[in-house]
């Protein structure tokens, strides 16, 4: 008779992998914390301020930000997850007789970069 030995299935992740899923969704979390606090920034000052600083030109300072979360996404999860995130096609608009609209859309972008960045790292649990 042969001498059956069970083996160990292998169940889960590798503590390696483990370790990988963690940095990424800490760097992920980093991003997601600077959109966040950039967004913040910009309701703190108030659309009248804002609206002096970036009229009728792009929001340098919040590009900034999103290309730092862009950059973190396409080294945490490669250029397709990236090119996703960046998609700004399907974003809500606000509406074109908004008195602020340049203010309240950079908000609303934020907010949905965010959103974004919360289901790409609930992707990595």
């Amino acid at each position: 008779m042969q001498n059956l030995t069970a083996s160990n299935p292998v169940v889960g992740k590798s503590k390696q992998e483990l370790e990988v899923q963690n940095q990424k969704r800490a760097q992920l979390a980093e991003a997601l914390e600077q959109l966040r606090l950039r967004r913040e920034n910009i309701k703190q000052h108030g659309p009248v301020l804002y609206d002096s600083l970036w009229n009728a030109r792009d929001d340098a300072e919040s590009r900034i930000w999103i290309d730092f979360a862009t950059n973190t996404v396409r080294s945490a999860l490669g250029d397709v997850e990236a090119a996703l995130f960046r998609n700004d096609a399907n974003f809500r608009k606000v509406q074109a007789d908004s008195r602020h609209r340049d203010y309240d859309q950079m908000i609303l972008n934020l907010e949905q970069y965010e959103m974004r960045l919360r289901k790409l790292i609930e992707k990595l649990e």
